[in-house]
């Protein structure tokens, strides 16, 4: 009875379903991590105290994941909110589908664990499969993905390793849930579906390249269709990147992709002989998103002369003066939205994900802005979103003008705030009255230019 009493595990109820869940690999190596010092490897079998040890707060274990994990991590480092919407926007996470945990070191470096439930047609997938199928997506979004084959994982709800409440998006306060309590909010999340993926999506493509050779081919493929099996993800990429240079909107090509397939797929694919089209287009949507987030963050330049990245008019650098006069930081803040606005202004509502609004503002101040522009009612907001599938839409009310009037150079929309508004005045001193400014503030603007003012 007294060696009984030595063995607190034997008792508890959750520490098997802990057990089952997370260490169902027994056979070792394990790694092991005491407080203020590094982790060291045992060439051992993991066992009950080891684990109990563990959740206790005594140190920190890391083991190798089983054949088939119940849940996989992705491991986030100093993450902002941007980072995780994009991470469950690339995985498709939904709300209930997901929890984020601190690591460790959480309070000093912000590192996160994102644990999710990923499933194949309904039952736990194999590692290799969870990381043949998410591994690229995962890493082209800025994490980590766990279980991998060789490296050990540090098991959850260990010491300093808490739940963390998640409010729109936006990562707060860690919930004040012991291993117990955070063992039964994990259970309840849903799983992901593996099989809606297309395995096929990594075509090698690390970053975009500045000058694209491939024209000629995706207009043979539009004329064409399919040119053979085995090659529906790499035509439908290519013709991706080729409606992107062209200024397509995202959902206008998804559309095209879509038709494309439906009428030039020539017999050679084979889902589409099996009739799973709702295999082709998911297959598509992502292929399209993943094109237009990389090469529209990668300042690639289409091929026509109306540039996607934005272009801005003589009446919109009056209209900022008049909007905000004298504050240069929010004219500059206002000179990005509306350069990312104009193009896309053919539609009632612009789609603006919360990234690119970082890039316009930042994100401790993004908020302030758009709310001053809504309530000067300047802007209109519709607020449904989906995590994944489509950001909030905006509606900015600006000067009535067209392309024809974008300020250029050389056929190109000049991005660069101080030239577009020498551009749009003339002068330094017409500058200064038109948007104005200070004399010092005037100065400042044009010192990385040269340009001399008094």
């Amino acid at each position: 009875m007294e060696r009984r009493a030595e063995r607190p595990w034997d008792g508890d109820p959750d520490f098997p379903e802990y057990k089952a869940s997370f260490v169902r690999d027994y056979s070792g190596p394990y790694a092991i991590q005491w407080p203020g010092k590094r982790w060291s490897t045992r060439s051992r079998p993991v066992s009950d105290p080891l684990i109990w040890a563990h959740l206790e707060g005594k140190y920190w274990l890391g083991t190798k994941a089983p054949w088939y994990p119940r849940f996989a991590y992705v491991d986030l480092d100093d993450p902002d909110e941007a980072t995780l919407d994009r991470v469950t926007g690339t995985l498709g996470l939904s709300e209930g589908q997901y929890h984020v945990c601190t690591s460790p070191s959480y309070p000093e470096t912000g590192n996160v664990h994102l644990i999710f439930a990923p499933r194949y047609r309904g039952k736990p997938a194999t590692k290799k499969l969870i990381r043949t199928v998410l591994e690229s997506r995962v890493r082209r979004s800025g994490g980590e993905l766990y279980p991998q084959t060789r490296r050990k994982f540090r098991l959850p709800f260990g010491r300093d390793q808490y739940i963390l409440d998640v409010a729109d998006g936006e990562l707060c306060a860690p919930l004040p849930y012991g291993w117990r309590e955070a063992l039964q909010w994990v259970f309840k999340v849903e799983p992901l579906a593996l099989e809606r993926f297309p395995h096929q999506l990594d075509l090698g493509l690390a970053a975009p390249a500045a000058h694209w050779t491939r024209r000629k081919e995706a207009e043979q493929l539009l004329e064409h269709g399919l040119l053979g099996p085995g090659t529906r993800h790499d035509s439908c990429l290519t013709l991706a990147i080729y409606l992107f240079r062209l200024n397509w909107d995202t959902s206008d090509t998804r559309a095209k992709l879509k038709w494309w397939m439906k009428t030039r797929h020539n017999r050679f694919s084979k889902e589409v002989n099996r009739g799973r089209w709702w295999v082709v287009h998911r297959e598509i949507d992502d292929i399209a998103s993943w094109v237009y987030e990389t090469y529209g963050r990668g300042g690639i330049y289409p091929d026509t002369t109306h540039n996607i990245e934005g272009w801005i008019t003589p009446k919109d650098m009056r209209f900022i003066g008049e909007v905000f006069p004298g504050s240069i930081v929010n004219q500059r803040r206002l000179f990005k939205l509306i350069s990312y606005y104009r193009p896309r202004s053919v539609y009632p509502w612009v789609f603006i994900p919360r990234w690119r609004w970082f890039e316009i503002s930042d994100k401790r101040s993004y908020r302030k802005f758009r709310a001053d522009l809504e309530n000067r009612g300047l802007l209109d907001s519709d607020h449904r979103y989906k995590i994944g599938e489509f950001s909030k839409r905006f509606r900015l009310h600006l000067p009535a003008a067209t392309s024809l009037d974008r300020i250029e150079e050389d056929s190109r929309a000049i991005q660069n705030f101080p030239e577009a508004a020498l551009r749009s005045f003339g002068g330094p001193r017409e500058v200064r009255d038109a948007l104005r400014l200070s004399r010092l503030a005037t100065w400042r603007l044009f010192e990385a230019f040269q340009i001399g003012y008094t």
